[in-house]
């Protein structure tokens, strides 16, 4: 009767636990450890022109530096960047392309002579004359017709109030919030901008290649106005590539240049000026010069994320986890003082995970400029263990009387297989049961470089075989491996018995009924493992064994971490040495 009692308070008691097993294994979340930064280094002193504003800024990075307390001001033919783009991001043209014909009527003879008496810049034209598409982007861009930016913008808007919508639309779609256009053509002194604006325009339009085509045209020739030149007398100077110039009453001297520049370690760049309001177009074009000149000298290469660097972690509530680390290093432009973001977009992780496996990304904005870098595990995540299966937090109350019914009949069978088990393990236990187990690591200071060619870094590790049966037992097939974030690769490694007593044969040992063998494993990890591994190295053995029941052959495997940090000052010590002695 007392058995029988402790049976059902033991089913009672196993009741949550068998709730614990079947309910799903919660994922690990992670947590990010690398956060915002800035770029070493303040923003550089420029050359800024006196009396008048202006902005520079880099493909990629878009607006870097500005004049403070810029105003809006008349922009003049500037505001044909604007005009060019909405034409071909509406009617776009592939390289090569003429695109379709405009046939010129009354209405575009009437605009022309208009234009000419307010004294706009123009190009002749004649009642029945077709310009393609590209002809007219050419009229409109190189020579600046302010006759062309209206028959394109009726031609692409309907009407020259709706074109002006849209102009004023894709300026607020850019952030241009200091924008407002008034025509097409930037005659119209009520059309204004400031400099960072017209940057951030330019940096746009140059990134459609057909836009920056035309603008490093020096001539071109169109129907009825013959050969044309290109009125940006800066293009072709010192990497100027494009892209606008304008000039006014009200407007004074306005310039956006761009120049093409290569970073050293770096992808080819774009640098923009715009400079508004000084006296001519030449001093703008010199301005602009000298802007450009000091923004190439001080953009600069970086890394600004390294390979395995530590970017958060996994933690999961049994205790196991990893690190998230970098899978590739990430090198950038940047402008000195730039801040630099990080997001890690890590998944919830299901356990088990191997080393090295995809764990998201790092999303990276530097300035502009948004990319992202691979991140992976530093190391693997065990699945939990069934005691922590058992134990953890569902307690009988918590169960609905039904469910509560079921889980002491299942509750019941899983204790009688529980002592059968136990009998068996009591009975198999008189004979062999082999176990292996990694119990110690090389001293930190034990690592040395062998001198044989090459070069190999060794070191010596201890194992344990125990034998907790009654009956003589044996361990064979040894083998030895690491596992670095590059991979797993066997290792050359010696393996003999740490004491001279114990019985063995090449290769296999024999453990005596309950007793310890110890194993001295030997280690030579190649140079280029010993430099060039992050994070730990694990090594891990296995082995054949004879375990219970039956004294059946089965593989058992034990691993353990070598800090490679102890690794790499073996090579450093060797390299000193060698250093010394080539100094003698």
């Amino acid at each position: 009767m007392l058995k029988a009692c402790a049976l059902i308070a033991l089913a009672v008691a196993a009741a949550p636990a068998a709730d614990n097993v079947s309910r799903p294994v919660p994922r690990a979340h992670a947590t990010q450890v690398v956060g915002a930064a800035h770029v070493e280094g303040s923003s550089p002193g420029l050359p800024w022109p006196e009396g008048a504003q202006a902005a520079v800024g880099v493909s990629g990075l878009g607006v870097v530096a500005a004049t403070s307390s810029a105003r809006p001001l008349p922009v003049a033919s500037v505001a044909k960047t604007m005009t060019a783009l909405l034409t071909l991001e509406q009617r776009p043209l592939r390289a090569g392309e003429q695109g379709p014909a405009l046939t010129i009527t009354e209405l575009e003879i009437a605009d022309y002579r208009d234009q000419v008496a307010k004294g706009g810049s123009t190009v002749p034209v004649a009642v029945g004359e077709q310009l393609t598409e590209y002809q007219a982007l050419e009229a409109l861009l190189l020579p600046s017709a302010n006759n062309v930016a209206i028959l394109l913008a009726r031609w692409v808007g309907g009407s020259v109030p709706a074109f002006l919508a849209q102009m004023n639309a894709r300026a607020k779609a850019l952030g241009m919030t200091r924008t407002t256009y008034t025509d097409p053509s930037g005659l119209d002194p009520t059309t204004v901008s400031v400099p960072e604006d017209q940057v951030r325009l330019g940096e746009q339009a140059m990134t459609d290649p057909v836009f920056a085509r035309i603008v490093a045209e020096q001539q071109a020739v169109i129907p009825v106005a013959g050969t044309v030149s290109n009125v940006n007398k800066a293009l072709g100077r010192d990497g100027i590539v494009g892209v606008k110039t304008g000039n006014s009453e009200e407007a004074k001297a306005v310039f956006l240049g761009a120049a093409a520049f290569q970073p050293a370690g770096g992808e080819p760049v774009v640098v923009f000026a715009l400079v508004q309001g000084l006296g001519s177009l030449d001093a703008c074009f010199a301005a602009a010069q000298r802007l450009i000149d000091a923004v190439k000298g001080a953009l600069r290469v970086v890394t600004v994320v390294a390979r395995g660097q530590v970017l958060g972690s996994y933690a999961t509530p049994w205790g196991a986890g990893s690190a998230i680390v970098a899978g590739a290093d990430l090198r950038a432009l940047v402008w000195p003082g730039t801040t630099v973001t990080a997001v890690l977009r890590a998944p919830d992780l299901r356990a088990p995970a191997h080393p090295g496996s995809a764990a998201g990304a790092l999303d990276v904005s530097v300035g502009g400029l948004a990319t992202s870098v691979p991140a992976r595990l530093a190391a693997g995540v065990a699945a939990p263990n069934l005691l922590w299966l058992l134990t953890r937090d569902v307690t009988v109350s918590r169960l609905p009387p039904m469910a509560l019914l079921t889980w002491l009949s299942l509750s019941l069978a899983v204790v009688a297989v529980l002592l059968a088990l136990v009998a068996l393990l009591r009975i198999e236990l008189q004979g062999p049961n082999v176990g292996l187990r990694l119990v110690s690591r090389p001293a930190p200071d034990a690592w040395s470089v062998s001198e044989t060619e090459p070069a190999e870094v060794t070191g010596s590790c201890v194992a344990l075989l125990t034998n907790l049966g009654a009956a003589s037992g044996a361990a064979w097939d040894f083998r030895v491996t690491v596992t670095t974030l590059q991979g797993t690769f066997p290792a050359v490694a010696s393996i003999v018995p740490a004491s001279g007593d114990a019985s063995a044969t090449p290769n296999v040992f024999q453990v005596e009924p309950r007793s310890s063998v110890g194993l001295l494993v030997t280690l030579w990890l190649p140079m280029d493992v010993a430099r060039g591994a992050a994070g730990d190295l694990r090594v891990s053995i296995d082995c054949g064994a004879t375990r219970w029941p039956w004294g059946r052959a089965a593989r058992l495997q034990s691993g353990l971490a070598i800090p490679q940090v102890e690794v790499a000052r073996a090579v450093e010590r060797w390299n000193h040495g060698r250093s010394r002695a080539a100094g003698k």
